[in-house]
């Protein structure tokens, strides 16, 4: 059982190494590590969303629909009212 379970993880390692061999995979490698510029276009961006009239439009819905919390309580008919979380757009 062991010396399959060894030969599964052997083959699988060939066939990694395999892939990172092929031109393709290491174009794109090498293309990666020279170009810097991707990982810039990750980072933050400017905040151009408050000049947005969608984004505008939506901040003040999520004002108009905001539900705030209610406690559990004890009623006399109902007996156990259970507890309202809050409701907000984000």
């Amino acid at each position: 059982m062991k010396v399959r379970q060894a030969s599964i993880v052997l083959a699988c390692f060939v066939i990694v190494l395999g892939i990172g061999k092929t031109t393709v995979v290491r174009n794109y490698i090498n293309e990666v590590r020279q170009n810097t510029s991707i990982i810039e276009t990750v980072g933050p961006q400017q905040d151009n969303h408050l000049s947005d009239p969608l984004y505008i439009q939506i901040v003040e819905k999520a004002k108009q629909t905001r539900i705030e919390p209610i406690d559990a309580t004890l009623d006399r008919v109902w007996k156990a009212v259970p507890a309202i979380m809050a409701l907000r757009l984000t």
